[in-house]
């Protein structure tokens, strides 16, 4: 039935060339008749062009929209537009440029762990495990040396670590200001003192997590840089992924509309009008002409 249309609508078009080139040759040769009226070939191009546009309107499927979330420019290129190939260029683009984020942020991660296991965290109690991301920035943070011991006295009652310019002092520290008012002199056996010792277990930093930067200035120096390098490659994949989110959002939108003026709209050209109820707006009212 599609191809029937477009046939007649061809069909057409062609006869109506053909005429008007049989005329202008009778016109020369002295021999025309009179010409027919333009409204009648106006006519008849109007009727092809409907019969044309009827056609190309029945032929958009309804899913293009769906295609076009999925992939973008996919349903463009099932309506045969150009801007199909814009939106599958932007895809492919950014899609590289975010496994080459994912990749640098893998690589500075592996990188400042193994400054932090080989450099930070020497000797380090064998197994020794990987942290977790807050661990990681602890480690730079200029206000601690290190992590400090984590039991002062080995051996016999757990002994906190009271050096404050280490990460487990300051926990000792706001442990004990949290359950005793840091009174020193608080026995150990004082159920207060207690609480705060399960604090510190809880939140400072065992034997195998211990680090210390001392005489190692300059390493700490390299291992800040990696992480930022890492925080850089992270920001730029999310980027990424906003701008694939973006693509696929702007993409559907288009084909949506596209589908609805192709298949329910006027095949004609549109117009858009508002009316502002000026009566209604408090202190205006209605306009002087």
């Amino acid at each position: 039935m599609r191809a029937r249309r477009l046939v007649l609508a061809a069909s057409m078009l062609v006869a109506l060339a053909s005429s008007r080139a049989a005329a202008q040759r009778a016109q020369m040769a002295g021999l025309a008749r009179p010409a027919a009226p333009a409204h009648d070939a106006d006519s008849a191009r109007h009727v092809a062009s409907r019969v044309l546009a009827d056609t190309l309107r029945r032929s958009v499927p309804w899913w293009t929209p769906v295609a076009s979330a999925v992939l973008p420019g996919s349903g463009q290129a099932v309506m045969r537009q150009t801007r199909a190939a814009g939106y599958a260029a932007l895809e492919l683009y950014t899609w590289l440029q975010f496994a080459e984020s994912r990749r640098d942020a893998r690589r500075a991660r592996g990188e400042y762990r193994r400054i932090a296991r080989d450099i930070a965290r020497q000797p380090c109690a064998a197994p020794c495990p990987d942290g977790d991301w807050d661990y990681y920035e602890r480690l730079e943070n200029p206000d601690f040396v290190g992590s400090g011991r984590f039991d002062v006295v080995p051996g016999g009652e757990l002994d906190p670590e009271t050096t404050d310019s280490t990460y487990n002092g300051s926990v000792w520290t706001r442990a004990r200001q949290l359950y005793f008012g840091g009174n020193a002199s608080l026995p150990t056996t004082d159920p207060a003192y207690q609480r705060a010792l399960a604090y510190y277990r809880q939140h400072a930093y065992g034997d195998a997590y211990l680090w210390s930067w001392r005489d190692r200035q300059n390493l700490l120096g390299e291992y800040r840089l990696t992480i930022k390098r890492q925080n850089s490659a992270d920001r730029a994949a999310t980027n990424a992924m906003g701008v694939l989110i973006a693509n696929r959002m702007l993409s559907l939108v288009d084909a949506f509309v596209t589908l609805r003026v192709r298949r329910l709209g006027p095949s004609g050209p549109s117009e858009l009008s508002a009316t502002v109820p000026w009566e209604r707006l408090p202190g205006l009212g209605r306009p002087r002409r």
